[in-house]
């Protein structure tokens, strides 16, 4: 859909050269418009640090207090907004233009269950079209449990009256996104900024929430859509904007931009998304894997056998999250997982890892019992075996330097001597430098650093233990397509170059497939399908994965 010739009654957002500052540095948005009718999505595409993040928090009234905007005609709704008080924006916000962040585990309250989250914006504003106060309270709450039960169904959030009543950190990264989706369409918003919305969802449920939010657009929602992710974007976008270093650099129909791209930095983007398919591209071969010997092939270094994992529910019932499940990783291989949200996927990480202990089952290290050790006696042992998660800035201490991220890191190398001063310093500067980073950032403290540059920090701190296993939790899922790729091929140069073995868990068939030698596909906590990967993605066997494979968006030119 086009706003060329709507009438601004008919608009439901309005902006004009928007620029926004930090201090005396050049501006970081550059004069950007937009402008967004009634059932209408508009993307806007980017790498990291386009300034994609920080215009859709402008049209809220959220951007950092250190940030000065500019802007033309401002307007929601026909209602001009340059210029408001944070209670004028709080009257908006939720009822007028809703958000649904990137950074969910961020985003959400961790001292709050979800449930109260999603009903925050219907207790503000009021249930649609009923005044509050104006039936007694018990019924009042009762109706907005009610409500949020059901927005938590419809977005594919599974026991939704269950989840409600969990905190953040008790849902998959999937679940936590729903959630949030949930919350911005909890007040009935006419105008919604989804930045990132499906990062973090498996390809079923990404078509799912796809869905929903087609069927929100068709009954008049407007959407303006931040992805890095040009593949859903073809699905459910009508305009695209794309955004360099500032500045929108081009912009027309979806279906032009993707299949006709004029500025060469678009051309980029689409070359990007090409070798990340699960076919080969005819224009980009996908990176080598290396080989495994015959030799290799034997030499289990991680074994799960029978293993069960199992968690009670906040009603009391008990829930399998993993269920039975037993397989070997091989030296030097690179093992996918596979699987939707809530599979079990990232509880294997975690049991491997030795973060919790298995229900039922054994797993051994290197051929020894790991699982059932004391933490005092796995300690020792911990090195072997280092995390990258799928979430770096949580898991650094925000008081820390990189520097001091990186070194602490280093004392798990039982192999090396202590290095303090100067050695210390060296020891550090060569892990950034692996991970592709300049020694100068490591002065720097992770909110200082982009996703990207976090995610090699993560890297380099895993490294630092020099661990024959590196388990990589959903390590690319954040990141736009460019930086992406260059975080995968330097995985696969850091499995080539120091001989590890590589663990693989995300919902990203495309990446599994770049990577991985073999796969496991998780449904329900047990594994339903396995084998080398090229040929489980082309001839899959069970209903689970043809679904999984069928769904895989794909940008078509």
């Amino acid at each position: 859909m086009s706003d060329a010739g709507l009438p601004r009654t008919t608009l439901l957002l309005e902006l004009e050269n928007l620029t926004i500052r930090f201090g005396e540095m050049p501006p970081v948005v550059d004069g950007v418009s937009l402008r967004i009718a009634p059932g209408e999505c508009l993307a806007i595409v980017g790498e990291s640090g386009s300034g994609k993040s920080l215009t859709a928090r402008s049209l809220l009234g959220l951007l950092p207090a250190e940030a000065t905007a500019t802007t033309g005609a401002f307007r929601i709704a026909g209602t001009e907004v340059g210029g408001l008080s944070e209670a004028g924006w709080r009257r908006i916000r939720g009822a007028g233009i809703g958000l649904v962040s990137q950074d969910a585990l961020l985003a959400l309250d961790p001292l709050r269950r979800v449930g109260r989250e999603v009903a925050e914006a219907i207790e503000v504003h009021g249930l649609p079209g009923e005044r509050a106060g104006t039936r007694a309270a018990v019924r009042q709450r009762a109706a907005i449990r009610r409500k949020v039960e059901g927005l938590l169904a419809a977005v594919a959030m599974p026991e939704p009256a269950e989840r409600a009543r969990q905190y953040p950190h008790q849902l998959s990264g999937g679940l936590r996104q729903r959630a949030l989706i949930a919350s911005a369409l909890a007040a009935g918003p006419g105008l919604i900024v989804a930045d990132e919305p499906t990062t973090a969802l498996d390809v079923t449920v990404q078509a799912r929430i796809l869905d929903l939010l087609h069927e929100l657009k068709d009954a008049g929602l407007a959407i303006i859509l931040i992805s890095h992710d040009l593949a859903v974007v073809g699905q459910l976008a009508d305009r695209i904007t794309v955004m360099h270093e500032g500045r929108f650099v081009e912009e027309g129909p979806a279906s032009t931009v993707l299949k006709d791209p004029q500025h060469p930095y678009t051309r980029s983007l689409l070359a990007a998304v090409l070798t990340n398919d699960l076919g080969v591209s005819k224009r980009v071969a996908p990176a080598p894997k290396p080989p495994l010997t015959p030799v290799k092939r034997v030499l289990p270094v991680l074994a799960f056998q029978g293993v069960g994992q199992d968690y009670r529910g906040e009603s009391g019932a008990r829930r399998k999250a993993v269920d039975d499940v037993s397989f070997e990783v091989f030296s030097g291989e690179c093992l996918g997982i596979v699987g939707e949200s809530g599979s079990g996927k990232t509880t294997l990480a975690r049991l491997m890892m030795g973060f919790d202990r298995p229900t039922r089952g054994r797993i051994l290290l290197d051929g020894s019992p790991w699982s059932e050790l004391s933490e005092r006696r796995r300690r020792p042992r911990r090195g072997a075996i280092q995390l990258v998660s799928q979430d770096p800035l949580s898991s650094f201490d925000p008081r820390y330097s990189v520097r001091r991220i990186v070194a602490e890191a280093l004392a798990l190398d039982r192999s090396r001597d202590p290095r303090r001063g100067s050695q210390l310093r060296d020891a550090v500067s060569s892990l950034l430098e692996q991970v592709d980073l300049t020694p100068d950032l490591a002065d720097r403290r992770p909110h200082e650093l982009s996703g990207g540059q976090r995610q090699r920090v993560a890297i380099a701190r895993a490294l630092a233990a020099n661990p024959r296993i590196l388990v990589c939790d959903e390590p690319v899922s954040a990141l736009d397509v460019q930086i992406q790729a260059r975080i995968l091929d330097l995985i696969a140069d850091s499995r080539r170059r120091l001989g590890l073995t590589v663990v693989l868990v995300s919902h990203d068939l495309a990446v599994v497939n770049r990577l991985s030698d073999r796969v496991l596909v998780m449904k329900d906590g047990r594994v339903v399908e396995s084998g080398a990967t090229a040929e489980v993605f082309a001839a899959p066997t069970h209903p689970f994965t043809r679904e999984l494979v069928a769904a895989v968006p794909r940008v078509t030119r």
